[in-house]
């Protein structure tokens, strides 16, 4: 597989990028919920749930980019040698 030295901080870059941008969304969203004065109703409930997930596969996310970014890992399927 083709790859250019550009690609591997820029994957690692965006993958941090998408994270810090995913926890700043999560704090907002938060922060509307706790600023709310019904907490306990089905939809906080499934908008907390929401977060957590969203926090949970933006980690699973930051650490593949990394291991992408830092070629510990191809994309695709080695060549044959």
């Amino acid at each position: 597989m083709y790859k250019t030295s550009l690609a591997d901080p820029l994957v690692a870059t965006g993958g941090v990028a998408l994270f810090v941008e995913m926890l700043i969304f999560s704090w907002t969203l938060l922060d509307v919920v706790r600023k709310s004065p019904k907490k306990t109703g089905p939809a906080e409930i499934w908008i907390l749930s929401g977060i957590l997930w969203a926090v949970v596969s933006g980690t699973l996310h930051l650490a593949i980019t990394l291991r992408h970014g830092n070629r510990q890992c191809t994309a695709g399927k080695r060549p044959l040698e």
